[in-house]
C-alpha cells in the first residue's frame, strides 16, 4: 500500500510537468483544491473553514508578502459561506465544507481579493513549494 503523502508528492510533481497557462480555470482550482482540501466526508474530499482556509489564505499572503486587513479576511469568510450556501442550494449533502466542484467558485472570488488570479497562484505555489 503507497502511503498517502507519497501519492501526494507524486501529484504535484505530475502537476509541474503541465503547462499551466493551458490549463481551464475548472483545472487550476483543481490543483488548488488537492493541494488544500484536507476534510473528509465518507469518501468526498471537502476544503474546509478551519483549518484549510487559513492556510489557503496564509500561503497567498506569503507569496506576495502582504498582510490581509480585517475587511478583507471578512469577505474572503463571506465568499467560502456563500459558495457553500451556493452548493447546498444545488442539491449537495455535504455542508460541512466545499467540494472540488464548487471550489472554483470560491477561489476565483479569493484569489482577486488577496491580488492574484487563479493561474498566477498555482504558477507560483508550483515553483515556492518546490
Amino acid at each position: 500500500m503507497v502511503k498517502p503523502d507519497v501519492q501526494v508528492n507524486e501529484m504535484q510533481q505530475d502537476e509541474v510537468a503541465v503547462d499551466l497557462e493551458e490549463l481551464s480555470l475548472q483545472e487550476r482550482a483543481d490543483i488548488l483544491f488537492r493541494r488544500y482540501a484536507t476534510g473528509r466526508q465518507g469518501k468526498t474530499k471537502m476544503f474546509l473553514r478551519k483549518p484549510d482556509l487559513q492556510v489557503f489564505v496564509a500561503d497567498a499572503l506569503r507569496l506576495r508578502q502582504r498582510v490581509l486587513t480585517e475587511e478583507a479576511w471578512d469577505l474572503i469568510e463571506r465568499i467560502y459561506e456563500r459558495t457553500l450556501e451556493l452548493q447546498v442550494d444545488m442539491g449537495c449533502s455535504q455542508n460541512h465544507g466545499i467540494i472540488s466542484e464548487y471550489f472554483h467558485v470560491f477561489a476565483s472570488e479569493a484569489v482577486n481579493i488577496l491580488g492574484l488570479t487563479l493561474g498566477t497562484l498555482v504558477k507560483e505555489l508550483q515553483s515556492w513549494l518546490h
